[in-house]
């Protein structure tokens, strides 16, 4: 009887502590990864946001460069800011300054120029996007931002790629820079690893501290137990005793109920 008691005990207290700790720490795995995610996103559009401030920047500065060029006698300006902006690299040489005229003739692309006078107007990406068209409509249009996929150099596959264009009406040319936006996964990677290592590190932690308090709230309930159980055992002994015609039964019983109270 009393080992079946002792069992009930045990279960009334360490069930509730087992689902308050596995609910606990479920929980802290889902705050830990939701928080990793509203990270990561807010990573993204802040180095998005940075490089298109970037983007803008360096063809602010090109606009600057060449506009005391564009007024100049015949082709000398534009032959002189063609060579010019050819020479501007950026990112390890990824990135580069490159122009195209309003139909679609290439003009400029970086310092190895490839191509040059060949006629990219009817240039689709993966996505079936006119590139050619759509940079110089929004360079037209007072400069803007456009996503692509265009190859890297030296490279034969297409990348997304993030560019920013402006359009010269006095030689009628688009010109533009980008950076690939597959150069952000390094540094995404990066931080996925440090969330994780953080996540790693934290649960870790909170499934320790869960096993001391589980251990001490052990310690302390086995204690009681033990006291209820023992006080228990002395009144269920004095109570068989005196059934049976035997014992004081005021002493026996004052002090069996002074245990159990105690």
């Amino acid at each position: 009887m009393f080992k079946s008691l002792r069992l009930q005990i045990y279960a009334l207290v360490f069930a509730p502590l087992l689902i308050v700790a596995l609910v606990g720490i479920f929980l802290l795995f889902n705050s830990l990864n939701i928080f990793g995610s509203d990270v990561r996103n807010l990573t993204e559009e802040t180095i998005l946001s940075i490089e298109k401030s970037r983007l803008k920047t360096v063809m602010d500065s090109v606009e600057s460069v060449i506009n005391p060029l564009v007024n100049k006698p015949g082709t000398e300006g534009y032959d002189e800011a063609l060579k010019m902006l050819s020479n501007i690299t950026f990112d390890n040489g990824v990135g580069y300054i490159f122009g195209y005229k309003e139909d679609g003739e290439r003009v400029l692309m970086g310092k190895k120029a490839p191509n040059i006078g060949k006629n990219y107007w009817d240039l689709q990406d993966k996505q079936g996007q006119y590139i050619i068209r759509d940079l110089i409509k929004k360079g037209k249009e007072g400069g803007g931002f456009y996503t692509y996929w265009f190859p890297k150099p030296n490279a034969s596959e297409a990348s997304p790629k993030y560019s920013y264009a402006i359009y010269i009406a006095q030689w009628n040319l688009m010109l533009g820079t980008g950076f690939y936006i597959d150069s952000m996964d390094k540094v995404n990677a990066s931080i996925d690893e440090t969330i994780a290592e953080s996540q790693r590190s934290n649960l870790t932690k909170s499934i320790l501290t869960t096993l001391v308090i589980a251990l001490i709230v052990s310690f302390i309930v086995t204690f009681a137990i033990n006291i209820i159980y023992s006080a228990l055992k002395n009144l269920s002994s004095s109570v068989e005793s005196l059934a049976n015609g035997e014992g004081d039964l005021t002493k026996t019983i004052v002090n069996s109920l002074s245990l159990i109270h105690i």
